[in-house]
């Protein structure tokens, strides 16, 4: 039954990203995924109809409507902010006010990734990415993969020391399996986007603490013989 109804293709982990890079003005990338997705279309409704295609739109509409047994969505396992908040709030607060802190905060972190301070290298593309995992809607555990993508790019931008621990503190545990699956066992895998918060975060504080020493760097005194 989950392969039956689990999406190939997954918005939630696209979009995000897409609208960093409109926030960015980087139209280059927006006209080349643009066409890239109007090339794949076309050919999916070549190959299996556009009824086919057409339906897969109204699946994702009615997938969250899907009881958890057969769309496997338990947001309490997911290693994002839905799934941080249902694990810190559920019972707490009422799942619409849940909902409606998710939206804040995930439209917060959208508009700080696009207003990342370095720009032209690996760790622009890395907070744009590591932000996607935190905002998406619906995540497994498995799509958190795509943070480790984002890791492997960031890290080795990382130029302060203090950014470089941070970052591994944040990384590591993900691969110490035994924790990670007992985390999952628990109904705790919305903890796991702490480390994801983490790690956004040594890549902020290393590009501020970057462009002030370039700062300091142009505007130091010459010194004259």
């Amino acid at each position: 039954m989950r392969e039956e109804y689990s999406p190939a293709f997954k918005p939630q982990l696209i979009i995000p990203f897409l609208v960093i890079l409109l926030i960015r003005r980087q139209w280059r990338a927006v006209s080349g995924f643009v066409i890239g997705t109007v090339f794949l279309a076309l050919c999916s409704a070549l190959t299996f109809g556009k009824s086919v295609v057409l339906g897969y739109f109204d699946f994702l509409v009615k997938f969250n409507r899907l009881p958890a047994e057969v769309s496997i969505v338990y947001p309490a396992l997911m290693p994002n902010l839905r799934g941080l908040f249902v694990t810190m709030l559920d019972g707490r607060l009422p799942p619409h006010v849940i909902t409606l802190l998710v939206i804040i905060v995930s439209s917060l972190l959208l508009w700080l990734a696009a207003r990342f301070p370095r720009a032209g290298d690996e760790s622009q593309i890395s907070m744009a990415l590591a932000t996607t995992v935190l905002i998406s809607y619906h995540l497994y555990v498995h799509d958190a993969g795509l943070f480790l993508v984002a890791a492997v790019l960031g890290f080795g931008t990382l130029r302060t020391r203090y950014a470089r621990i941070v970052a591994s503190a944040a990384i590591v545990p993900w691969f110490i399996f035994p924790a990670i699956q007992g985390i999952m066992n628990h109904h705790l895998g919305g903890l796991l986007a702490i480390l994801v918060i983490g790690f956004c975060c040594a890549l902020w504080l290393d590009a501020v603490a970057s462009k002030n020493d370039s700062a300091q760097l142009r505007f130091a005194p010459v010194a004259c013989d």
